[in-house]
């Protein structure tokens, strides 16, 4: 909880700025600037949104710090980001109808493709250099490390991460996340190139590469699956541990302690477990919704 506290004050300090980003908004619109307006969360295309949001938050189910909360905005833009001075998640009301321009079998998939981006950029803390670098411009190493560009690479991770959420959340493999960024580009008016970020074209190719990287995670966590199943537990563990080293949440930590309980017990006489373990594997939220593909 220290540590949250900390970073909190390091963008605090950068809140007096015209802004507080400490990660990239996913896009920016030519002469967009931040409202200041509040925001708009009564209507049935918030509301759905908000739903997606909260489930993607129970399903990374990491509350070792608060999570951001969510609003919605009529402002267009900068389509959804995260901003550190109000601790708040913003998606563009425009941005959710492009959503829905997508078809209804892929709306919640797409919308949980924008908001699990930006949850993956606040618990994988990719803001902290931001942060470090404001609080500490008289210092050469802030210097420095301002002036290395590491963004693309979080925005990557972001895109891969944030899909796996999106997938243990239930909403699937989404594998149209180029073809949504395209159509936000198009929709908001956002020429190829902006400043700040890859090419238009580079950042489709960047988001379909993790889309395939994605599909060999969740490969490895449903073979995990079936190997506890069939009572294979060193092998489920071994494989539940790999996706843990890459993506940290609720049912992976306990998955990963489960099989290594279970595979624990075989060790032991029956005489010798005078007790039954509550031990349950979480397989519920990857057997959920549609596959988004």
């Amino acid at each position: 909880m220290l540590t949250f506290f900390l970073i909190l004050g390091l963008f605090q300090s950068a809140t007096a700025q015209n802004r507080s980003f400490g990660t990239l908004p996913l896009a920016k619109k030519p002469g967009a600037s931040l409202s200041s307006g509040p925001g708009i969360n009564d209507t049935p295309i918030a509301q759905k949104a908000m739903a997606v949001y909260d489930r993607l938050v129970q399903a990374r189910g990491d509350f070792r710090y608060p999570p951001p909360a969510f609003t919605m905005s009529k402002a267009v833009g900068y389509v959804a980001y995260i901003d550190y001075g109000k601790m708040e998640i913003t998606l563009e009301e425009k941005a959710a109808e492009v959503c829905a321009s997508m078809g209804p079998e892929v709306e919640d998939a797409a919308l949980a493709f924008l908001l699990g981006h930006e949850l993956t950029h606040y618990y994988e803390k990719h803001a902290w250099r931001e942060g470090f670098v404001a609080a500490n411009k008289d210092l050469a190493i802030a210097m420095t490390l301002d002036s290395l560009a590491d963004d693309t690479a979080d925005e990557t991770e972001a895109d891969y991460l944030g899909g796996f959420l999106g997938y243990s959340a239930g909403y699937g493999l989404f594998d149209q996340g180029d073809k949504l960024i395209g159509k936000l580009y198009q929709a908001y008016g956002i020429p190829d190139l902006i400043p700040g970020y890859p090419s238009l074209a580079d950042r489709e190719a960047l988001t379909h590469r993790s889309a395939e990287k994605l599909v060999g995670l969740v490969e490895v966590f449903e073979m995990a699956n079936m190997l506890a199943a069939l009572g294979r537990y060193k092998d489920a563990y071994e494989y539940y541990r790999y996706v843990l080293m890459q993506y940290q949440s609720r049912e992976t930590y306990n998955n990963v302690g489960v099989t290594a309980v279970l595979d624990a017990l075989q060790y032991f006489n029956p005489s010798e477990l005078k007790f039954r373990l509550p031990l349950e594997l979480d397989l519920e939220s990857s057997a959920k919704g549609n596959d988004g593909m």
